[in-house]
């Protein structure tokens, strides 16, 4: 008995292989067009929002317009907008302040924005406490500014003044470029606490400031922007101008506002925070972690 081969002619397969391959280039063609479709509608989607928000804020500007300006912050939203930055301070291991005497010999409870500074702070205090241990301890920025300028209701007089301590680089720096001391411009480096901004990172939903020119810069960098086109005109204020405007000038929304905290400065209260924290003590000056009730 003959048997017929199976197998297709050498013409039949090639032509399916190919057909195969048509399809699969095909099949993918198609996947690559969908996945342009969908990043286009993505693109659209983000792009209406954004439309979306500048619209409400230019609506929220002529309501503002039409009704005499803007209404100013209250203390208790601008201790919000402060707390996105934390400031840091010597405590005991029961989260006491502990007074910090400077080279010019004033003894205050410091909050530094300086992260190196407070922690020079630190080794010094220590060294004239052998007996108490103490920590770098950290508070929100907006808490600290209400205790400093007396804005918590029914608090107790402090046993030392409270004092926020600007970073002393960022003000020999701005002395040299205005032609005057560092305490001339700093009242005894307790008054001014210098902010920088610049016009090209602001918009009409996002006002952001940062403590150091390097803060600014970082960001200006990790915005995708070369670090040679950084402008050298930067705009500087200070924290209490800000933050007199915020409370009276209807002129501007500064519900735009927003401080800009360091890497360093997040990662040091990062470890600060999730350290094994041993029970608060009785009595003293205990570092608030969060606001007291204002006035």
């Amino acid at each position: 008995m003959l048997f017929r081969s199976r197998r297709r002619p050498q013409a039949l397969r090639q032509a399916s292989t190919a057909t195969g391959g048509e399809m699969a280039t095909g099949e993918e063609a198609e996947a690559e067009a969908r996945a342009a479709r969908r990043r286009e509608v993505e693109a659209n989607v983000a792009e209406a929002k954004r439309k979306q928000a500048a619209q409400a804020v230019e609506a929220a500007a002529a309501a503002a317009a039409a009704t005499g300006g803007f209404t100013p912050l209250s203390k208790q939203q601008v201790v919000e907008k402060l707390n996105s930055v934390p400031v840091f301070t010597v405590t005991t291991l029961e989260k006491q302040l502990v007074p910090v005497t400077d080279e010019g010999g004033s003894t205050c409870c410091r909050w530094y924005a300086d992260v190196d500074e407070a922690q020079s702070a630190l080794v010094l205090t220590q060294h004239l406490n052998p007996n108490t241990p103490l920590v770098l301890g950290v508070t929100p920025l907006g808490t600290a500014f209400a205790l400093v300028h007396g804005w918590a209701k029914g608090e107790n007089e402090p046993a030392h003044p409270l004092r926020l301590h600007p970073s002393k680089s960022v003000l020999a720096s701005l002395a040299e470029e205005l032609g005057a001391s560092p305490e001339a411009i700093s009242d005894h480096g307790d008054g001014v606490f210098p902010l920088f901004c610049c016009d090209e990172l602001s918009n009409a939903q996002l006002l952001p400031m940062f403590f150091t020119k390097a803060d600014l810069a970082a960001t200006w960098v990790a915005a995708g922007r070369p670090a040679a086109s950084l402008p050298t005109d930067l705009q500087v204020t200070s924290l209490q101008s800000i933050v007199g405007k915020m409370t009276s000038d209807r002129t501007y929304d500064w519900r735009t506002f927003m401080l800009v905290a360091s890497e360093k400065a997040t990662a040091m209260a990062h470890k600060i925070e999730t350290r094994p924290q041993p029970g608060a003590a009785e009595g003293g000056e205990a570092v608030a972690d969060d606001c007291p009730p204002l006035e």
